[in-house]
């Protein structure tokens, strides 16, 4: 029996977000031999898209999420400073229709004490890592309400809870 092999093609987008991913860690985190991606369009960006690089030779696998345009590449890092970059090259789109789309991303992948802020329409939106006595899920079903969005022709103005771990800690 004779065995085709076929060498592997390297895809140059794999190995572009590769490269900004060790660049910005300064090592070798990386590799392209078992990492994929994929890609989400952003509604308020024109250039830049969602990425999430997953490398699948660390167990449980590593997943790092980019913004990219395709020259540009920024790595969510638990700030807002990917976002405010991206939007300097890229302007922001923001309308009554996707405001809460941004507003959800940036406060999710902005991270304080090992958890980050989310926006939530519905309790099963919430993934508890411990259960929830009876009185704490009760206010927390009764913190979750509908976005509020104003908008003037200066700026859009978003009202909704924003929960830090499964505390509801402020209006945004």
């Amino acid at each position: 029996m004779n065995w085709l092999l076929k060498d592997k093609v390297e895809n140059p987008t794999l190995k572009r977000l590769a490269i900004a991913i060790n660049s910005y860690n300064g090592s070798n985190l990386v590799s392209t031999e078992e990492s994929t991606y994929y890609t989400t369009t952003l509604p308020f960006f024109i250039d830049f898209k969602l990425i999430s690089f997953i490398d699948l030779s660390f167990c449980p696998y590593l997943e790092i999420r980019l913004l990219d345009n395709g020259k540009t590449t920024f790595i969510l890092d638990g700030t807002q400073k990917p976002f405010i970059e991206a939007g300097s090259i890229s302007p922001l789109l923001l309308t009554s229709r996707n405001v809460y789309q941004y507003a959800a991303l940036v406060l999710g992948d902005m991270n304080r004490n090992d958890n980050s802020y989310r926006l939530v329409t519905s309790i099963n939106d919430i993934h508890f890592s411990e259960e929830p006595t009876k009185e704490q899920y009760q206010l927390l079903e009764s913190s979750i309400q509908m976005a509020k969005i104003k908008k003037n022709p200066i700026h859009i103005k978003l009202k909704h809870p924003c929960f830090l771990a499964i505390q509801c800690t402020k209006y945004c």
